[in-house]
């Protein structure tokens, strides 16, 4: 814990939600849902996200993966790009 700045631990805990939380390894996380969450196709909000902007998380990301903490691939699909991060045990 000593290691982790705060945003760490709010994008580790987004990731910990994404994954465990739905029974799930690994999970496909876009930039701009760790941004703002997830709205789904009725207008539900299903979550907030992380509510930092989004060179807090992508720095926060490169931090967690450097500690080996999380691992990520990159994937792109036409224009979308997103990436699929897990949690290392």
């Amino acid at each position: 814990m000593a290691f982790l700045s705060g945003p760490m631990v709010k994008v580790y805990l987004y990731i910990l939600m994404r994954t465990t939380g739905f029974y799930k390894r690994r999970d496909n996380i876009a930039l701009s849902q760790f941004e703002h969450g997830i709205v789904d196709s009725e207008g539900n909000r299903l979550d907030y996200g992380t509510g930092m902007s989004r060179n807090a998380i992508i720095q926060a990301l490169k931090g967690l993966k450097r500690l080996g903490l999380i691992g990520m691939v990159n994937r792109t699909s036409g224009s979308y790009r997103t990436n699929t991060y897990w949690l290392n045990p």
